[in-house]
């Protein structure tokens, strides 16, 4: 199925207010059900071409970041690129980090990255090196990055990583849940301790946008820790809605592996925030054999840095990721169609 790339604007006279999310939830779980007391917005859109779609082929909307309108989009799994970057002002696509073993390409298809958006620099981890690009240079075109770090541990590498406030890097570890690198005197700081193990508890980590503080959500469960660190600690206050019953394994290799179980379903699929908000898009669906729905949401729940429920959002269409521009209220996602075709919707937000 040929895809079509396409941006979409909000129509805000076709917002509607309700205080009755039920209305919209198909199977209501322990997490939809802290919201049922709060207001929800359905949003409808419409749609735009990007100048040169044709040109530039997207797998996917896996993930994506915002930063001075401009997009960094992960392209999973992609063919030659493992990302694509969009310039909302001239709404151009480009290819962005080149799939291979040479000078600034990347092994990994999946690498994480993040946005410093004090500085406007974009962070990539492949491995233990970390990539850290300037976005004005990007939006000329410019691929290679202004510098370049490693991050050697004794045990294993920071894994699902972000780039933290005042230079640090916060990732999960082998054999503790989180830990916190400052880049300058590349000291390690780790704390608390799996209760189910690293892929069972794998997810996402996202930094606020000015203080020190983070969000981690959870791929297979509906659990969110919210962080605040500094050089000497890590503070964690946790909200577990469900838990997977998945379970974590040591293959003969020692490779680690999933175990899956009974009524496997997924959490969080992709998260946003701003100063004030943490936007995430819920699935809570059950991973049925080659059913991709339960990795598309229309469902976007809003909480503030206290982990308090605020509102919901009702998209129209079903999206694999979520990013937000807090200075227009703009809420951006990857769309796909029941055809597969894609596109990027755009969303002003109440």
């Amino acid at each position: 199925m040929k895809k079509y790339l396409f941006i979409s604007f909000i129509v805000i006279s076709c917002s509607q207010k309700t205080n009755n999310i039920n209305e919209y939830i198909q199977t209501p779980d322990e997490f939809t059900k802290a919201f049922d007391d709060f207001e929800v917005y359905t949003i409808n859109s419409e749609t735009i071409e990007l100048n040169n779609f044709n040109e530039v082929k997207f797998q996917s909307f896996s993930r994506l970041k915002f930063v001075d309108n401009f997009l960094i989009v992960h392209d999973f799994p992609g063919e030659d690129y493992v990302m694509k970057t969009i310039n909302l002002e001239t709404k151009e696509i480009r290819d962005f980090l080149k799939k291979g073993k040479g000078p600034n390409e990347v092994t990994s298809i999946i690498p994480p990255f993040s946005i410093d958006k004090k500085n406007k620099k974009v962070y990539v981890a492949n491995g233990n090196t970390h990539y850290v690009y300037d976005v004005d240079s990007l939006k000329k075109g410019g691929d290679i990055p202004e510098s370049t770090f490693n991050i050697s541990l004794p045990d294993g590498r920071l894994r699902f990583s972000t780039y933290a406030n005042d230079g640090y890097i916060l990732g999960a570890l082998d054999n503790k849940r989180f830990g916190i690198f400052n880049i300058n005197n590349e000291k390690l700081l780790s704390k608390y301790e799996y209760s189910g193990g690293l892929l069972v508890e794998q997810g996402s980590f996202l930094n606020h946008p000015s203080e020190m503080k983070a969000v981690y959500l959870q791929n297979y469960s509906a659990a969110m820790a919210l962080l605040e660190y500094s050089s000497n600690d890590i503070e964690m206050q946790e909200n577990i809605w469900w838990k997977t019953n998945n379970k974590q394994e040591k293959l003969s290799n020692g490779n680690l592996s999933i175990v899956a179980g009974p009524n496997q379903r997924l959490g969080f699929l992709d998260s946003t925030v701003s100063d004030k908000y943490i936007y995430t898009l819920y699935s809570g669906k059950p991973i049925g054999y080659g059913d991709k729905l339960a990795y598309l949401s229309k469902t976007v729940f809003v909480f503030n840095w206290d982990g308090e429920p605020v509102k919901t959002y009702i998209l129209d269409k079903n999206v694999h990721s979520i990013a937000y521009d807090e200075n227009l209220n703009i809420l951006y996602a990857g769309a796909e169609d029941d055809n597969g075709e894609l596109s990027l919707v755009k969303y002003e937000l109440k």
